[in-house]
């Protein structure tokens, strides 16, 4: 196993708490959500991944404060109905299957790539107190939610559609 760091002991680069498996400087991303099945999803949508922006304040054994920065899906929704072409239709299971696959695959790898690149941009900054860490983090709260609605929007897209064509073709009728 390789680890950047340089060190071996990863009991220390987890805090020494590895049962916890706590990445001190915030670098998860979190996605254990499989996809629930709704009747419609409001926007006539046939799938929908939500994702989150954490950002929480800890001391650190030096006295100083960071911030964490995690990306959390906290919901997948697969709609049983939908209109199409200005037609109600009752999704068959295949393509509900097919709207998870999109969600579950396709969407998750959208998030987890905005996850990373938000990581490496990351300043790692520490801070000699927790009311200017908590002001810090509430500030990037509100820039990458910001971000995080246009990274939607552009995910929405469906492009390049030789990406998506394969799953999208088997959603509708």
């Amino acid at each position: 196993m390789g680890f950047d760091a340089g060190d071996y002991n990863l009991y220390r680069y987890v805090g020494n708490d590895p049962l916890d498996k706590t990445d001190p400087m915030g670098l998860e991303y979190i996605d254990n959500v499989k996809s629930e099945t709704v009747e419609r999803i409001p926007g006539n949508l046939l799938g929908q991944t939500q994702p989150i922006a954490r950002i929480t304040t800890e001391k650190q054994e030096d006295g100083r404060y960071v911030n964490r920065f995690d990306v959390i899906i906290v919901r997948r929704l697969v709609a049983e109905k939908a209109k199409y072409h200005g037609k109600e239709i009752n999704r068959t299971q295949a393509q509900m299957d097919a709207t998870r696959e999109h969600e579950e695959v396709y969407h998750r790898e959208d998030w987890k790539a905005f996850h990373d690149a938000h990581q490496a941009s990351r300043p790692e900054t520490k801070f000699s107190g927790p009311k200017l860490a908590k002001d810090a983090a509430q500030k990037e709260k509100q820039e990458v939610t910001k971000e995080m609605i246009k990274a939607n929007k552009e995910f929405n897209k469906h492009e390049p559609r030789s990406r998506w064509d394969r799953v999208r073709l088997r959603e509708v009728p």
